[in-house]
């Protein structure tokens, strides 16, 4: 689930207006069901999300006892290609976030619950010596504020959009 600040302000930033709470009344509603273990937030790094709102963020997952926290660098594609100046990170942020995530990231959750990922940490070279990379690719998918399922958390424009919540099953999006 995109979840992309901890509070309407920088949430809403990327993801519109009134999609806070209806994206926390989702994740508490798939929280009741029995999903806490295996949900993951999926957090885009953008200029309006501090290193104190990626804490707030990884403290709120773990009051809910989600599974995983992953935060991803904004990708200049669909809408974010068009306003990259007004929404990308500062020069710089984008390093420190995923330095701090990284490296410190997973002390912000007490009960070492939620995991937290900062997606590619390759982004800092030195924090990746071995070159690996994180991909989910065939192994889960991502579904957005507005329901549209992607097979890649990445690639989450129109054009990478596999189906819907709300109209299509998941073995047609499979």
């Amino acid at each position: 689930v995109s979840l992309d600040g901890p509070n309407p302000e920088s949430h809403e930033f990327l993801r519109g207006p009134g999609t806070f709470p209806k994206t926390l009344e989702g994740i508490d509603r798939l929280i009741h069901h029995g999903a806490a273990e295996r949900l993951v937030l999926v957090t885009t790094l953008h200029r309006r999300l501090t290193m104190e709102g990626a804490r707030s963020l990884i403290e709120m997952a773990a009051l809910r006892e989600i599974g995983r926290i992953r935060f991803l660098p904004l990708n200049r594609i669909g809408e974010a290609a068009d306003h990259w100046e007004e929404i990308a990170p500062a020069p710089g942020e984008l390093e420190r976030l995923i330095r701090w995530l990284v490296l410190e990231g997973q002390e912000a959750a007490p009960s070492g619950r939620p995991r937290v990922d900062a997606g590619f940490p390759g982004f800092v070279p030195e924090l990746d010596p071995e070159g690996g990379s994180w991909c989910p690719l065939g192994r889960s998918l991502t579904v957005d504020s507005q329901g549209n399922v992607y097979n890649c958390p990445i690639y989450n424009a129109p054009e990478f959009r596999i189906g819907g919540v709300n109209d299509s099953s998941l073995v047609e999006m499979l």
